[in-house]
């Protein structure tokens, strides 16, 4: 979830004030606002519940195999990676926005290294993997 979150900043900072942006930012606000116990009781009722698509109980039967015991921890691990998707990709985003606005970013551009590499670096040094 870690590089989803990475890559939802990542590409909310590309498309910064357009509406991919917005429905990233409010997507991940809300993620991180709203408390885990609203969130599963929510998810559990439209997907335990109401579609029958997943076990809304996080224990599996004693015998069963590793994909069904998987399957019975969707449910409670998603209100965590919802959390967790909204806090980096914010995050991300700012860092991403603030690095690409650079000045070293802007003479890399300038100087000819290919966008795709200097969009990497910019990622890199925002989320402080390494120093430029």
């Amino acid at each position: 979830m870690v590089s989803l979150g990475i890559a939802g900043g990542v590409y909310a900072a590309l498309h910064e004030e357009r509406w991919i942006d917005r429905v990233i930012s409010i997507g991940g606000l809300t993620a991180t606002v709203v408390p885990e116990f609203v969130s599963s009781i929510v998810l559990i009722l439209i997907f335990g519940v109401w579609l029958q698509w997943l076990p809304i109980e996080a224990t599996a039967p004693a015998d069963a195999n590793v994909l069904v015991q998987l399957k019975h921890l969707i449910l409670p691990v998603l209100p965590l990676v919802f959390v967790f998707f909204g806090y980096i990709a914010r995050m991300t985003r700012a860092g991403t926005v603030e690095a690409l606005d650079a000045d070293y970013m802007r003479t890399a551009i300038l100087k000819g290294l290919p966008r795709r590499v200097v969009i990497l670096c910019g990622t890199c040094c925002a989320t402080r993997f390494c120093r430029p």
